[in-house]
C-alpha cells in the first residue's frame, strides 16, 4: 500500500522466477528494512534473511513477507535475491506510515454560582 497507520501489518508478496536455463542453487533472500518497519525474525534492526530450495529453470516461487509499521514517516525495504552462479537482483519499495494524533481542549468559565 502507499500509506498505512502505525501498528498495521503490511503483507508483501515476493515472486521469484528463474528465467535462466540452469537451476538456481543456494537461493537466498535478503531484506534490509528502515527503522520504522519490523519483521518477527529480526533482531536489533538486522536484515531479514532466508534460504530456499533450488529453483528449476522456468520455475516461480512466491514468498509472503509480513512487516509491522512501528514508526511514522516514509519507510521502506530493499530486497535482494541471489543464487550461486547467478547475479543478484534487487527491488526497493516504500510506504508512508501515518500516526494518528488527537488533541483535547477543555474550557470552562473561571467562576460558577452555587
Amino acid at each position: 500500500p502507499e500509506a498505512v497507520q502505525i501498528g498495521s501489518v503490511i503483507t508483501s508478496k515476493l515472486v521469484i522466477r528463474n528465467d535462466g536455463s540452469g537451476t538456481a542453487n543456494k537461493l537466498k533472500v535478503h531484506v534490509a528494512l528502515t527503522p520504522g518497519l519490523t519483521h518477527p525474525s529480526q533482531r536489533d534492526g538486522s536484515p531479514v534473511e532466508a534460504e530456499f530450495p533450488p529453483l528449476a529453470p522456468g520455475e516461480t516461487r512466491s514468498i509472503e513477507l509480513r512487516l509491522t509499521a512501528t514508526q511514522a514517516g516514509q519507510q521502506g525495504s530493499h530486497v535482494t535475491v541471489m543464487a550461486d552462479q547467478a547475479g543478484a537482483v534487487t527491488h526497493k519499495s516504500s510506504v508512508m506510515v501515518q500516526e494518528p494524533k488527537l488533541e483535547l481542549r477543555v474550557s470552562n468559565p473561571g467562576r460558577a454560582m452555587v
